[in-house]
């Protein structure tokens, strides 16, 4: 093998002896990416008593860089519960228990540029988008490709039916241009 030198060392291309060049290509998903930058989250809305319709969780994109879902985890309650992921733009601000984001970069400690609350009763719902059954004392993953949030645009994940608990954690990340 061949490696090709400049005059000030080390190109890094590397080439057979039959003038090939050897590449080493590695797949990165989007989220993984940005989370090299700091630009990755998780928002969590804990074991709640959330009554029938109520939203578990609430993130609203405040900022000018698109915020890209990657996925939905939910944590079935006592009983089986539907579970609505709904869309929605307004001005109205929720009054809940506000969540901040946890940036899955430890290196990074950015608070991200959204409104996020747990627990809220108040705030109008947005566009259905889909409904999710999930049974008790298990934890569903649902994918949220193709989801994103330009600012001011919200998800809303409301729980249906009437459980004595039920949790939910968002993973998105903010578009890295690079």
């Amino acid at each position: 093998m061949t490696v090709i030198r400049g005059v000030d060392g080390l190109i890094g291309a590397k080439v057979t002896d039959d003038g090939q060049l050897v590449v080493r290509a590695i797949q990165e998903a989007e989220i993984e990416h940005a989370s090299g930058e700091g630009q990755a989250y998780c928002w969590f809305a804990p074991d709640d008593n959330v009554g029938a319709g109520d939203t578990l969780l609430f993130i609203k994109n405040l900022g000018n860089i698109p915020l890209v879902l990657d996925r939905l985890n939910i944590k079935g309650g006592n009983i089986a519960s539907d579970y609505q992921i709904l869309l929605g733009k307004v001005t109205t601000v929720p009054d809940a228990i506000n969540i901040t984001g946890t940036n899955l970069n430890p290196r990074f400690g950015d608070e991200a540029d959204v409104h996020a609350v747990a627990d809220e009763d108040a705030i109008a719902d947005g566009t259905l988008v889909e409904t999710i059954h999930v049974i008790t004392a298990i934890t569903h993953h649902h994918d949220l490709t193709g989801i994103i949030l330009e600012k001011g645009v919200y998800i809303q994940i409301n729980q249906e039916s009437e459980s004595t608990a039920g949790a939910c954690a968002i993973y998105g990340h903010f578009q890295v241009i690079a």
